[in-house]
């Protein structure tokens, strides 16, 4: 029996009452899993309350959330769960790369605004705002690809508040900031939830500062949810000491991991090492024996600091000396991948860049090689992990604590000197965080060196660790002094349908076209227009190099099929014009393709063509995808150089080629339905009245390039 859903369509924006949750008897379990993620959950929660879901690591909090969004996979189930007169629903996914959208900073946020028909004047300004109130300080222009994780999850959250849902929904919103951006998060949620009347439910971790806001808590533990309110938790903790240590409360149950001496001599040192627009440049030295933390606000670099060091990524200034297998050795993003797993245990931000088995068990026993006893290590690190009873699990259906954990084994079961972690205790609960906690001061202890990035300020006093705080890199300012989004400018700025339709009449014209002259004057004339249109030269030349290919793979063909021979000038003269042809024809649609505007193509379909607002946006939504999933291969083979994966030989490229391109069609298909999922809770629904930001005009401008377009049609079949 499917679980009974009810979410209403979202309406103009009003102030007003949140939603009633209700639960009666609610169950849910996965496709595979012999037990049920949640079972005989009841609850009921008034409009206006402020819930922490509360539990240990893969108790069902995510599931639950994921079945008030709406958005909760396939599965069987029972009972009901109600949400009952909100208007909207919010939601911030756990991964943040999952909740944005679109392309630019200033249009994710105004895409909810939007869909619920705000006045576009009106738009604008709210955006600034909810840039401002989560302390996000980046362009409305800004390239959402090109943030850091930590400025993902800010942005996230403003775009789940902007347009005032009656219920919002928080997966961890604040695990991946240092302690002034989460704080500048819970105030702005604060603000929005006394402003409108929502219903907020916030999964955390470290609960102690909502926990004072709350009017109500559900517990998850043992397989079902328990209603408590906030006053009666501690009570029902002290007779559950099981469940107490598995949830955070306060911190003065954490056991401190100090050194047990002092450190030893370098490992490794980097001096000056900077990434042009991610990267201030640094010094670092790191000893044996030592844990140091870089700390810093999101989009500090340091992630980008910790993939130079570990090989993973080349910086574009300095330089990195580490102590490996037969001495110091430089720049160990010329090693090869084997000597970069044997030096280096890395641990990404994300763990599921770095799985590349089918079963957690797998996992672990990956690139062990001969290491003693690889069964009795194997069992050891399942048990120290809490990962024991998933060991035949596929690694991309554990929770997110559950992944970090298994991430961070993969990188400590080989006992690699230097170690580099990224955010090692995201979605940790207090038992499972000491547990990282005392295998990294075990290896550091013995002698190893660690490296982490956190925003986790008890890791850093637990391993009395030394604190690196990265500054953030300068970012453009916006173009427009005004806040407004700034105006798009040369082929870009015009109408996407005008350059379409121009394209496609350079096309028409090389199709018709019997000259030779006639085709290289329209490469000609659309290569200056690029170059003119701020394509860039260097871009045009690329794009020329797909299509000059094929132009001369088309001669070469017609030239050797020619009755005349391939020795005859007449047969090279034949193969001229349909090598031309498919140069002509070609160029243009490259150059479009290049300086179109995805989000102004969609407002153009839905204003203009009266195409559904949900196909379009939706269709920009999956281009968007088009250069991340390029960004994705670069991730994964630098996963895969930290797994070991690599090798010069034909074997074994075409081995990590195929494990990359499998990785990445996983990844494409989760990204898509996270996607789907951020769609839909932005309010995009076909039968909704909507409003767009960015007013779509027809300019002279636009008239120009389809007549130009038309001309070099009719001067085509003239000549002709």
């Amino acid at each position: 029996m499917t679980p009974a859903m009810r979410h209403p369509r979202s309406g103009p924006i009003t102030a007003g009452l949140g939603a009633g949750l209700l639960a009666e008897g609610w169950a849910h379990r996965y496709p595979g899993r012999a037990h049920p993620a949640l079972a005989e959950v009841s609850f009921r929660i008034p409009p206006g309350a402020l819930v922490v879901l509360m539990g240990a690591s893969g108790s069902g909090k995510s599931t639950l959330l994921a079945a008030l969004a709406g958005t909760l996979p396939e599965g069987t189930g029972a009972g009901r769960l109600v949400l009952d007169g909100a208007p909207g629903v919010g939601l911030v996914q756990q991964e943040p790369e999952s909740n944005i959208v679109m392309e630019r900073v200033g249009d994710d946020l105004a895409l909810p605004l939007e869909n619920r028909a705000v006045a576009p004047g009106a738009i604008w300004p709210r955006v600034r705002a909810s840039l401002a109130d989560v302390g996000l300080d980046v362009a409305l222009e800004a390239p959402t690809g090109r943030l850091s994780g930590g400025q993902q999850q800010l942005l996230a959250i403003a775009a789940a508040t902007i347009a005032e849902p009656g219920l919002l929904l928080l997966d961890e919103p604040t695990a991946n900031l240092d302690p002034a951006a989460a704080a500048a998060v819970l105030r702005a949620v604060e603000e929005v939830r006394e402003r409108t009347g929502c219903t907020v439910v916030v999964v955390e971790h470290r609960v102690e500062p909502w926990l004072a806001r709350a009017s109500h808590v559900l517990l998850a533990a043992q397989g079902t949810v328990t209603p408590l309110a906030p006053s009666e938790l501690a009570v029902h903790l002290a007779a559950d000491p099981a469940t107490a240590g598995r949830v955070w409360v306060d911190h003065r149950h954490l056991r401190a991991r100090h050194p047990i001496g002092p450190p030893g001599p370098p490992v490794l040192l980097a001096e000056g090492i900077a990434l042009a627009g991610r990267l201030a440049p640094i010094d670092l030295t790191v000893r044996s024996g030592e844990v140091l933390a870089l700390t810093g606000a999101p989009g500090s670099g340091k992630s980008t600091l910790l993939a130079c060091l570990g090989g993973l990524l080349e910086p574009t200034a300095g330089s990195v000396r580490a102590a490996a297998a037969g001495g110091w050795r430089g720049d160990p993003w010329r090693w090869s991948s084997a000597e970069v797993a044997a030096t280096f245990g890395i641990v990404f931000q994300d763990p599921e860049h770095q799985f590349v088995a089918g079963s957690v068990v797998d996992e672990l026993r990956h690139g062990l090689g001969e290491a003693a006893d690889p069964a009795a290590r194997v069992d050891g690190m399942l048990e120290r992990l809490h990962l024991g009873h998933l060991a035949g699990v596929d690694p991309f259906t554990l929770s997110g604590g559950e992944q970090r954990r298994l991430s961070v084994g993969t990188a400590l079961i080989r006992d690699p000197g230097l170690l580099l972690l990224d955010e090692p205790t995201f979605g940790q609960d207090p038992t499972t965080w000491a547990e990282v906690v005392d295998i990294v001061a075990e290896h550091r202890d013995a002698g190893g060196a660690v490296v982490l990035a956190t925003h986790d300020p008890s890791l850093v006093e637990a391993l009395a660790a030394r604190e690196l705080r990265l500054q953030p890199v300068p970012l453009p300012p916006s173009a427009a002094p005004d806040g407004q989004p700034a105006r798009l400018h040369g082929l870009r700025g015009l109408d996407p349908l005008a350059l379409l339709v121009a394209a496609v009449l350079c096309s028409v014209a090389a199709l018709v076209s019997g000259s030779v002259l006639a085709n290289l004057a329209l490469v000609g004339l659309v290569t200056v227009a690029a170059v003119l249109g701020r394509v860039g030269a260097r871009r045009v030349a690329l794009l020329g190099i797909p299509a000059g290919i094929a132009a001369l793979s088309v001669g070469w063909s017609n030239a050797l099929l020619s009755d005349a021979g391939p020795g005859s000038p007449d047969a090279w003269a034949a193969a001229a014009l349909p090598a031309s042809r498919v140069l002509a024809v070609a160029l243009p649609g490259l150059v479009a393709a290049v300086a179109l505007d995805p989000t102004r193509l969609a407002d153009a379909l839905v204003a203009r063509l009266r195409v559904p607002a949900r196909a379009a946006y939706a269709a920009l939504a999956g281009l968007r995808l088009l250069p991340l999933l390029a960004d994705e291969w670069r991730t994964l083979e630098r996963a895969s150089r930290a797994r070991g994966l690599g090798g010069r030989g034909l074997v074994d490229r075409a081995r990590r080629f195929g494990s990359i391109t499998f990785r990445l069609l996983v990844g494409a298909l989760r990204r898509a339905g996270r996607l789907a999922v951020a769609l839909e809770v932005r309010g995009l629904h076909s039968a909704t009245p909507r409003t767009c930001a960015r007013p779509v005009r027809w300019r002279w401008s636009d008239t120009a390039v389809v007549v130009a377009g038309a001309l070099a049609l009719a001067a085509t079949i003239t000549l002709t």
